[in-house]
């Protein structure tokens, strides 16, 4: 009798959701906290993929994403605390970010020579402007504290600092693309100060030490503001950059950055007006050495 039973699954005319397109209608159209969790599971591997959507696609899920580490960003005014919906809305959450740390922010690049594999979406401005906004909103940022999502904080921690460097170390890609490649520059320059409040988070300020020579003045001046910045509103604000150098949090560390720096800038103007002034002798040496007339060993008084 056993034999004879047929699998429910052969009566059903099973289909998948094929393009970006239908997945958004779906999602518009369903309220059900399963469907939508196992559409986001799917989105990022659709039979019909299209380059040109995946910057809508990213977005999207950034969107969903947002306030992923807080169940609290989930609540509408009025909701009490005995409903599961924004339970519900924190897990949808949750799964949104899952889906883009698998999916976009791990690195699956094997050669460790080679540009991450996520490189080539975050060239895309669209992409890049939507990723910082995700990241400088507090309750987006990895937190060290999550162990119900180790994983996933460690693939971030490690995105965001390969994206900092990448931001302030590109050149080209492998082999040099021209003008692509210096549009790229140019959009990594007007990002370079938003690097700073995630370096500040991660608690790595020091990575600008090492890039003294890139640093500008918009990325220090941000450096100065966040190490004079007040932290509570009872507090006094530090009246100067050595008073914040000796407080005892992250803005000690911020403060050392900016007094580093300035003192590695004073030192080279210093040093560049010694080479213009050795210069100009050298020069001056020269241009008397043309005008002074050849002794043969003959005395110019006899």
């Amino acid at each position: 009798m056993a034999a004879d039973r047929k699998n429910p699954l052969l009566e059903k005319d099973i289909h998948p959701t094929w393009s970006w397109v239908e997945w958004q209608k779906r999602w518009d159209g369903s309220n059900n906290v399963d469907e939508l969790l196992g559409l986001l599971h799917g989105g990022f591997f659709l039979p019909d993929i299209r380059w040109e959507e995946l910057p809508n696609r990213i977005c999207f899920y950034l969107e969903i994403a947002d306030g992923w580490r807080s169940e609290s960003e989930f609540f509408l005014p009025g909701e009490g605390r005995y409903t599961n919906v924004p339970n519900y809305r924190h897990a949808i959450a949750r799964k949104a970010l899952k889906v883009l740390c698998a999916c976009v922010f791990k690195n699956i690049e094997a050669d460790r020579h080679a540009p991450a594999s996520w490189a080539k979406l975050v060239v895309r401005e669209e992409i890049l402007k939507k990723i910082f906004w995700f990241f400088l909103r507090e309750n987006n940022r990895p937190s060290q504290y999550a162990n119900n999502l180790q994983q996933e904080n460690e693939i971030l921690f490690s995105f965001l600092r390969g994206l900092v460097l990448f931001i302030w170390e590109f050149n080209f890609f492998g082999k040099y693309a021209g003008d692509e490649d210096k549009g790229v520059q140019k959009m990594f320059l007007k990002y370079r100060p938003a690097t700073v409040q995630i370096m500040y988070y991660l608690h790595d300020l020091d990575f600008f030490l090492g890039r003294k020579e890139k640093i500008d003045a918009k990325t220090l001046e941000i450096l100065e503001h966040m190490a004079m910045t007040k932290l509570f509103s009872n507090e006094k604000r530090p009246q100067s950059i050595e008073e914040a150098y000796h407080l005892t949090d992250q803005r000690s560390a911020t403060a050392k950055v900016v007094l580093l720096m300035r003192a590695w800038q004073k030192e080279h103007a210093r040093q560049e007006q010694i080479e213009k002034a050795e210069w100009r002798m050298r020069e001056a040496q020269q241009t008397l050495q043309k005008l002074t007339p050849e002794i043969t060993g003959r005395n110019p008084h006899p």
